[in-house]
């Protein structure tokens, strides 16, 4: 978050794309699946693989579209919490 008159650094629409996949492969999507919503055909499965695989991988495509759009609401609402904080109690 940056105050009032801040400048952001430098980004692009793009950005939003890696953000997005790099956020659900964190939360355990296959690398396949994010390439396919990103429109890669040519990604994780690769070779002999690649020829025979034409799955789209729907089901898990809306699976990891769902996840993202609860993240970006729960940042959107201020309900973002990291899962590496624990919250503490404050002293008397």
């Amino acid at each position: 978050m940056t105050e009032a008159g801040a400048t952001l650094p430098d980004w692009r629409f793009h950005d939003f794309r890696r953000s997005g996949v790099t956020a659900l492969a964190d939360r355990g999507f296959a690398p396949h699946v994010c390439d396919r919503l990103l429109n890669h055909t040519t990604g994780a499965i690769r070779g002999v693989a690649a020829v025979y695989q034409r799955a789209e991988f729907m089901k898990e495509r809306t699976a990891a579209l769902d996840a993202w759009a609860a993240l970006v609401i729960a940042a959107a609402e201020g309900r973002e919490e990291p899962d590496n904080v624990v919250p503490l109690k404050r002293a008397s």
